[in-house]
């Protein structure tokens, strides 16, 4: 998995391509993680993200539990039609709001 972070005035925008998968899960955490302080705005853009699995969903737990601590918000973007009925089966889709594209994910958190 690669991860691609970019600014966009205040919003961080990460990028995750590839599949978050238990070989990739411990890298992408702690990329993440050293991202989040108080007050942060991030949109996850997962276009080009095929594939989750359980030890990344695990990711997604941590990460969206360390945003509400840091009172930082966040939303997805471009989910495939796969990963989103994943994110609801499992209630994952309570933790993110989702957006088609990322420019409505960012305009949902100015």
């Amino acid at each position: 998995m690669d991860v691609k972070i970019k600014q966009q005035g205040e919003i961080s925008i990460i990028a995750l391509i590839g599949k978050l998968d238990s070989a990739s899960s411990n890298e992408v955490q702690d990329t993440i993680l050293e991202k989040v302080t108080p007050g942060t705005k991030f949109v996850f853009d997962m276009q080009a993200c095929d594939f989750i699995s359980s030890a990344g969903l695990r990711v997604l737990l941590i990460i969206a539990k360390r945003i509400k601590i840091n009172n930082a918000s966040a939303a997805m973007a471009g989910l495939s039609d796969e990963i989103m009925e994943v994110m609801k089966m499992t209630g994952f889709d309570e933790m993110f709001d989702s957006y088609p594209t990322v420019d409505e994910a960012i305009k949902s958190l100015a």
